[in-house]
């Protein structure tokens, strides 16, 4: 009962004899959390001979920051629970109204803190940054998106860092994060620090010319992610209109393409197992 109440699965009951005279037997639980990362079990001794488990599926979470009122939620499709991040009240109000959402009325950033944010009437916009007026993107803005720039108000937000997040929330691994954070979503990676590693998928945007003071640039964000471990999947403009000017890219973890090379070493037999009714196979 202690065990199922922390959300831990019976992955296989009275799996082996700890010593054969007196058949004692062991059960193997597992947390949901842990099975992307360790999908079978193996197990061999004399009583049970040689088999192999597959174990239950973990519950992918997602995590979306920036997420407005829940206007990308659809990439989250897959997901069991999604995390969102909204610092405007305005859309966290309506982010809150979605359904298997967990809403938090917070910037992520790569400090912790309160800080200025700069909102604006196109609120697409919208930033810990400021504008940069001698950028190329800011000049493009300015033909295709007449004031959007103007109207500024200015409102103190609470920053959070992804690690400090994960932490307290007892987040394994992550499936997927998307990040619209308007020039800091670098520094939004970074927050992660060592639980970067947990996440299968992210994405972000680039600008490829300045729009904002102190955003980083695309090759800054792909040489650090590839030095972490991930490879590019895809790199797509954020809109026509600005192709030369933005692009959103998805970064994948290659430890969940090693892991599926070394499954390729093991050639399982379940057939020979007498019990193998009871469980489900690779």
């Amino acid at each position: 009962d202690y065990l199922t109440s922390k959300g831990y699965i019976l992955a296989v009951g009275d799996v082996t004899a700890d010593r054969e005279e007196q058949m004692n037997f062991e059960d193997w639980w597992v947390h949901p959390s842990v099975a992307p990362r360790c999908p079978r079990i193996h197990t061999s001794g004399p009583i049970c001979g040689e088999r192999y488990f597959k174990l239950p599926d973990g519950r992918k979470i997602g995590i979306d920051i920036g997420a407005c009122g829940g206007d990308t939620l659809h990439l989250f499709d897959d997901c069991d629970t999604v995390y969102a991040f909204e610092p405007i009240p305005k859309f966290f109000n309506e982010l809150k109204q979605c359904k298997h959402v967990i809403a938090s009325n917070c910037a992520i950033d790569d400090t912790e803190g309160i800080y200025k944010f700069n909102c604006y009437s196109h609120w697409g916009y919208s930033s810990l940054l400021d504008f940069d007026p001698s950028g190329k993107m800011f000049q493009k803005c300015t033909e295709i998106d007449k004031g959007f720039d103007g109207n500024r108000t200015i409102i103190d937000v609470k920053t959070k860092r992804l690690d400090s997040f994960i932490e307290e929330n007892g987040i394994q691994d992550i499936h997927f994060i998307k990040i619209d954070t308007q020039g800091t979503d670098f520094r939004v990676v970074k927050s992660l620090g060592k639980y970067l590693k947990n996440v299968t998928k992210i994405e972000l945007e680039v600008q490829l010319k300045s729009l904002y003071k102190d955003a980083s640039d695309k090759d800054e964000v792909i040489k650090f992610m590839t030095d972490n471990n991930f490879r590019v999947d895809s790199i797509i403009p954020n809109s026509e209109c600005t192709k030369e000017y933005e692009e959103r890219i998805t970064f994948v973890n290659n430890r969940d393409l090693q892991s599926s090379n070394d499954s390729d070493k093991y050639n399982f037999n379940p057939s020979k197992d007498p019990i193998k009714e009871h469980f489900e196979f690779y």
